[in-house]
């Protein structure tokens, strides 16, 4: 069996990268700062970036969609994205990117899980 998949909350996994430091906000309400009159981007590390995107798929508090299609037909998986934020996420972001495709099951016990 091959499978193929497509995730309905892709939307959800994909950080907004555009802040600020702050530092210009800061320093006009601030009267120890030196005044800044330009605005800095604020430069997130990846952990920066999983944190956000792991708060945002917890904070939604729904389910995850994903179809997978394979040559005996299309398994319609739920996921509990309120329950396991972090593992869905991660689910989610290998199968936008491709990673099962083609991926062969050799086991299937029907009702309980595939391998």
């Amino acid at each position: 069996q091959v499978a193929e998949e497509s995730s309905s909350t892709k939307s959800a996994l994909r950080p907004q990268v555009g802040e600020s430091s702050g530092r210009m906000a800061a320093s006009f309400t601030s009267s120890v700062m030196h005044v800044v009159t330009t605005t800095e981007k604020k430069v997130l590390t990846q952990k920066d970036i999983d944190q956000k995107r792991h708060n945002r798929v917890k904070k939604y508090g729904k389910k995850g969609y994903v179809r997978v299609h394979t040559n005996y037909g299309d398994l319609n998986l739920e996921l509990h994205c309120d329950m396991t934020p972090k593992t869905c996420e991660n689910f989610l972001l290998l199968c936008e990117r491709g990673y099962y495709k083609e991926t062969i099951f050799h086991r299937s016990i029907r009702n309980f899980m595939l391998q």
